[in-house]
């Protein structure tokens, strides 16, 4: 959101795309960089190079001090709906490493490493205070550093955090997490549960200590943003559900993903285009309120025509917020297909530029 623009000015589209009210165009928020978590991040990125093991202690505010300075001033160029919603080192897949997993660097991301060899070694886990793990701890940090940093000039969110199935798979290895439910369904369960609950310890903590911004509370940052004027709102994602079948994730993952939305007004479930079969299970229930969707890269999924008739259902009963690398003529085919009323819009553009570009480009259009 352009520098200076008075945020109530944008509010009511925001709340416009939350209730699916009538609207010129959709609420448009641009993404600066790529499609990689490190691009935001280029200075703190020296610290680690690839292949190195990350380490929490190794990982202090200062590092990313003037990455979130250049963001924050880089978003204000923009001229869209937005803001920059900032959350502590969005590459550590913090989940991970609090429920044990060594962390080690990549050009493009972090990874977590397998290591539960057998569910009898999650029963210390279970006892465990995980407040009192490092990784825990350093989030805790950070996030309260960065809330001091932002001095309420922009939202804090808690940082991306994965569902119980995909904690469970980097914890167990993917390939033998679905072996696993169909020759250990039990321990599954139970593992998941714990994955959950302590997913949900942490998120209290982290939303104990973010302030509300303008009234509201946002959430994303990467791989997209919502903010909830007067409401709380939490982001969901369960990327392991490209492993399993409808049934496991209706079965054993929708309990558990209920519990986790209730620590929210407002949810948003984030999902691949290479996986929409949760959008029926999600459309079902009344627990998910805002259907978000990656477009993934070519090859990795399937391509914007063949995705509409699914973004058009999911848009038909709930807000939809669609992010990714878009070509002008994808632009065009997402507002000719799905209009304005709840569509959110959050395009990848390299700079400020092409951001302007686009913008033109979409009020066009929508026929401004």
């Amino acid at each position: 959101m352009a520098r200076g623009a008075d945020i109530d000015a944008v509010a009511w589209r925001h709340d416009a795309f939350l209730r699916m009210q009538p609207v010129d165009r959709p609420l448009l928020g641009f993404w600066l960089g790529d499609y990689y978590f490190t691009s935001q991040f280029p200075t703190a990125m020296r610290n680690w190079p690839a292949g190195q093991q990350v380490r929490s202690e190794t990982l202090h505010f200062a590092q990313f001090a003037e990455d979130y300075d250049r963001l924050h001033h880089a978003y204000e160029q923009l001229d869209d709906d937005f803001f920059m919603v900032a959350s502590a080192f969005s590459v550590v897949p913090w989940m991970e490493a609090i429920m044990g997993c060594d962390i080690f660097a990549e050009a493009t991301s972090f990874w977590a490493k397998p290591w539960l060899e057998d569910y009898g070694q999650l029963a210390p886990l279970d006892e465990l205070e995980f407040s009192a793990t490092p990784w825990f701890r350093k989030l805790v940090e950070l996030t309260a550093a960065l809330v001091t940093f932002a001095g309420g000039r922009f939202p804090i969110s808690p940082p991306l955090m994965r569902g119980p199935a995909d904690m469970l798979a980097a914890m167990r290895g993917a390939n033998q997490l679905v072996l696993d439910f169909i020759d250990q369904p039990a321990d599954v369960a139970g593992a998941l549960a714990l994955c959950a609950r302590i997913r949900m310890q942490v998120m209290q903590t982290l939303n104990a200590l973010i302030p509300p911004f303008h009234g509201g509370y946002a959430v994303g940052g990467y791989p997209s943003r919502l903010w909830t004027s007067g409401k709380r709102c939490l982001y969901n994602q369960e990327d392991a559900a490209a492993v399993l079948s409808p049934e496991l994730f209706r079965s054993m993952l929708l309990p558990l993903e209920k519990q986790i939305a209730g620590q929210a007004d407002v949810v948003m479930m984030h999902l691949h285009s290479g996986c929409i079969y949760p959008v029926d299970i999600l459309l079902a229930d009344p627990s998910y309120q805002v259907i978000q969707i990656n477009y993934d890269h070519a090859g990795t999924g399937p391509r914007l025509d063949a995705l509409i008739p699914t973004l058009q259902k999911a848009i038909a009963q709930k807000p939809l917020l669609v992010w990714g690398e878009f070509t002008s003529d994808e632009i065009a085919t997402l507002i000719r297909s799905l209009g304005g009323r709840g569509l959110s819009l959050q395009p990848i553009v390299p700079d400020s530029e092409a951001a302007g570009r686009l913008r033109q480009e979409i009020d066009r259009l929508a026929g401004k």
